[in-house]
């Protein structure tokens, strides 16, 4: 298949992950807002922890992005004049920051934001310690799976960009991406099946036949909306890993900004907004 020249997928990436790192932030402000200011009062200790989780996610995806901005404008500023020009410089570029530490901080957000899914899953089955088993078996999985990828990156003889789409790093990369998908699926359909349950019970009790304006039916809206697009995220770049396309450069740049942060945060400001957090 025809590929997207490196610089140029480089370029998109910048691009799109700094308008959804934007987009990010002004999430975050508000999730602040509803966690800190919303009721007036002072907050409680779940609504701090809440806002610390929401913190590091954000402080995270900000050093992702500032990694990422120096990395390129290096390479096609301070290396266009050398031999072979900055494609030379970028294909071998293993050893700068950005290549060392941003597979670690795409892990770390993705652990948080399943662990934020697995939070809420223990709160809506009432804190019952079963409800956490298929999540915590996921996210086990998704740990060893992201372990022998970080080994099989960081062990690779090639540069870190021509690694990513050689058998020797695709293929735990492709395992990584399915555990996650997994957990995201898992997760999600947990969360909704109690919810489901709490509003069919709901409308039973209270003889409700519309349940469009339901706070159950409004909270699961936004879940479905969220997680649909955290997989979808997940799924293009799995695709990608799996043709070797190097368009795989473009979404790793863009998953942690759109499916890791902001979809937890889009579930946080609905349930504050509810009142159901």
């Amino acid at each position: 298949m025809a590929q997207i020249p490196l610089l140029r997928a480089a370029l998109l990436a910048i691009f799109i992950e700094a308008i959804l790192f934007g987009i990010h932030s002004i999430l975050y402000s508000i999730s602040v807002w509803i966690l800190l200011y919303r009721r007036r009062r002072w907050p409680t200790r779940l609504n701090l922890w809440m806002f610390a989780v929401a913190t590091a996610m954000w402080a995270l995806a900000c050093v992702y992005l500032g990694l990422d901005i120096p990395h390129i404008t290096e390479t096609l500023v301070d290396h266009s004049s050398e031999p072979g020009g900055p494609l030379a410089y970028y294909e071998h570029g293993a050893k700068v920051p950005y290549y060392m530490v941003s597979p670690v901080l795409f892990g770390v957000l993705t652990l948080l934001g399943d662990c934020f899914m697995t939070y809420r899953i223990y709160v809506v089955w009432r804190c019952k310690l079963a409800s956490l088993v298929l999540p915590i078996f996921f996210i086990i999985g998704g740990l060893v799976a992201a372990g022998v990828a970080g080994h099989a990156v960081y062990t690779s003889p090639k540069s870190v960009p021509s690694s990513f789409l050689t058998p020797a790093v695709g293929r735990p990369m492709i395992a990584y991406f399915v555990m996650a998908l997994a957990t995201n699926l898992v997760t999600t359909f947990l969360l909704l099946a109690r919810i489901m349950y709490y509003d069919r019970e709901a409308r039973r009790t209270f003889q409700l036949q519309d349940r469009s304006n339901s706070v159950h039916w409004q909270v699961m809206k936004t879940i479905i909306q969220c997680e649909a697009i955290y997989s979808l995220g997940i799924l293009i770049n799995l695709v990608l890993f799996v043709v070797g396309s190097n368009a795989v450069f473009i979404m790793w740049s863009a998953l942690p900004p759109l499916v890791v942060s902001v979809s937890p945060r889009d579930i946080l400001i609905r349930q504050g907004i509810m009142h159901n957090y």
